[in-house]
């Protein structure tokens, strides 16, 4: 009899762990999504370092801007940080070699979080508007990775 109450008692306990680190992680997760202004701050550093660098595109979606961005995103079980960089036109291996290589020191130096780079081959833009109600805007079509690479 006494067994069974203690049986009981521990499978209670185990469901409520459960559903605390349910919770927990849950919590975790949404927390890990918010974008501070350090991770924004950040990234404009990416957005100059490759800038200043290379010869990018201008933006379809962003007209007068490079058509490249970044983002603060997270991965894994554990929500690692890093920071997302699309850059958008950039063909040649060369070129694309050498982003890589000046974001690469900058990690190095420890000024940024890990990184992964994307090259697509071009933007693909589509804009739409209802004249009805006057709004416009833009929507992203499927895009091609042409290359990625991670700067741990």
């Amino acid at each position: 009899m006494l067994e069974g109450k203690a049986k009981s008692r521990i499978q209670r306990f185990i469901r409520g762990l459960v559903v605390v680190f349910c919770f927990a992680y849950g919590y975790a997760f949404l927390i890990s999504r918010m974008t501070s202004g350090q991770d924004v701050d950040e990234c404009r550093v990416l957005a100059h370092l490759v800038e200043s660098t290379q010869s990018i595109p201008v933006s379809i979606s962003s007209p007068g801007l490079p058509a490249l961005s970044c983002n603060a995103d997270v991965s894994g079980f554990l929500f690692r940080r890093f920071d997302r960089v699309r850059v958008y036109g950039v063909i040649d291996a060369g070129k694309q070699d050498s982003i890589f290589q000046i974001l690469q020191k900058a990690r190095e130096q420890g000024k940024i979080k890990p990184v992964l780079l994307e090259f697509y081959d071009k933007e693909n833009w589509k804009t739409w508007s209802h004249p009805a109600t006057g709004t416009s805007g833009g929507d992203r079509g499927p895009e091609t990775v042409i290359r990625k690479m991670r700067i741990d």
